[in-house]
Formats: C-alpha cells, structure tokens, sequence
C-alpha cells in the first residue's frame, strides 16, 4: 500500500502545473489581445473549416480556452475544435462581439443545410451575439450542426 502510494506520489509530482499545452491547446484571459486570439482562432479555422467541407478529414485537432472575463471576437468552430469557458458559470466567460462563437454549415451547396457539420463542440459559456444570419430578422449566435456538435451550459442573451 505505502509502495502504491509512492509511486503515484512520484508520478504527479513530474507533472508540471500548469501542463505543458501542445501548440494546438491555447488558455486565453481577458489581457491577451484580441488580436492575437482571433489569429489563434483564425489559423484553426482555416485549416478545419470554411467552405466547402474544409476540414472534414483533417488531421488537427484544436482546443481554445477562455479564462473568466470577456472577449470582443469572433470564434468561427470547424471540424474538430472545441471551445471552453473557464469560469464556474457561464457568466464568468462572455463573448461581446457581433458573432460571437458559432458554427455555419460547412457546405452552403448542400440542401437542407448543416448535414456533414459535425465533431466540434462549444461549452459553458455567454454569448452576448447580435449578427443577423439572414433576411428574417432572427439574430444571436448560429449553431448549425447535423451530429456530434455539442453545446453545454450557455448562455445565448
């Protein structure tokens, strides 16, 4: 018993706090600027989603996490990216800008809609969103999704 304790002793103690991230997991807080957030999301974006289907098979992967405090930036999700709110609740982390975070389908050509717009998720977060996706007057965040694009504890004001 005393051998088994050790030795998970010995195995967290040689894990650095905080975990050394891959480039393709980034923390982000409210004093990073937004510019350099939006390049960070951008650079996912343009190599896992866009049209047509740009992503679909690749193989990176992509995780953004926001620490508590608001952000004034665009967070366009492709295949394989997953967006996190750091705080307790949904109202610790809040996305100001006019999208938001949000997900279009990935294939404009296909009818109806968002059918091969999946493995992308979203969670625990606000969004405070006002972009008018189309001519009907709706507006507030887009999440057009057909499978495995989960959205968990938010808040879409």
């Amino acid at each position: 018993m005393m051998w088994s304790l050790l030795a998970v002793l010995q195995i967290v103690s040689g894990e650095p706090n905080p975990p050394i991230w891959p480039s393709s997991v980034q923390v982000f807080g409210p004093e990073d600027a937004a510019a350099t957030i939006q390049a960070a999301v951008n650079a996912a974006y343009a190599l896992n989603g866009g049209q047509p289907d740009i992503g679909q098979f690749s193989p990176h992967r992509f995780v953004f996490m926001f620490k508590p405090g608001s952000y004034n930036v665009e967070v366009p999700v492709g295949y394989y990216t997953q967006i996190l709110g750091l705080g307790t609740h949904p109202s610790e982390v809040i996305f100001t800008s006019s999208k938001g975070v949000y997900s279009q389908e990935s294939n404009f050509a296909v009818n109806p809609g968002a059918l091969n717009t999946f493995w992308r998720s979203a969670e625990n977060f606000q969004t405070d969103a006002t972009f008018a996706w189309n001519t009907n007057g709706n507006k507030g965040m887009l999440w057009a999704a057909s499978q495995a694009a989960a959205l968990r504890r938010l808040i879409v004001s």
